[in-house]
Order: structure tokens, then sequence, then C-alpha cells
């Protein structure tokens, strides 16, 4: 359920970046979140900052690729990483990790 308005701006550029090489897309501005190590400029559209995040910690830590949050997702990297009767957390950290 989508709880505040939606950037349409936003959403239409995140769009755009969309291909085959891009799995999902993050709709949340995560780089306010956690540390500036885990992230680094992706592009640029329409004055809209996009990051590309890091896959794994140094340490080999998963960074949840896999994630519940508001994101756009290529259906093909959707459907590879989900198994039948996996609850959303199995999914979260199990596929992740695929």
């Amino acid at each position: 359920m989508v709880a505040r308005p939606v950037d349409l701006q936003v959403y239409e550029a995140a769009k755009t970046l969309m291909n085959k090489d891009i799995g999902r897309i993050d709709l949340q501005p995560l780089q306010f979140a956690r540390d500036k190590k885990f992230f680094s400029p992706y592009a640029e559209i329409a004055e809209i900052g996009f990051f590309r995040m890091k896959q794994k910690h140094r340490f080999g830590k998963n960074l949840y690729r896999n994630a519940g949050a508001f994101s756009i997702w290529n259906r093909e990297w959707f459907l590879k990483n989900i198994r039948p009767n996996w609850s959303p957390w199995d999914w979260e950290v199990l596929g992740s990790k695929m």
C-alpha cells in the first residue's frame, strides 16, 4: 500500500534507467540512511541523483539486493530470485544471496 504521495518525476526518471542489466531501482533515499561507503553516483536525470549500491560488504555481508521496499523491478530479475513457498524474509535474505 502506498502511504504517502508519490513523486511522479522521480518515478518517471527511474523508469528511464531500467534495462536488462538493472534488477531493481529502490525508490527510497537510502544513501542518507546508510554509510556513504556503500554508495557511488550512477546517473543524474532531470536533476535527480541516482546511486549504485555496493552488492556486498568487504566482509562478505549481504547488503539486501532483494528488498520489499518501494522499488521498480526488472521482472526477469525478480522471478529468478524467488522460490515457491518462501516468506518475504526468505526472499530478502536467501534471494539476495543468490
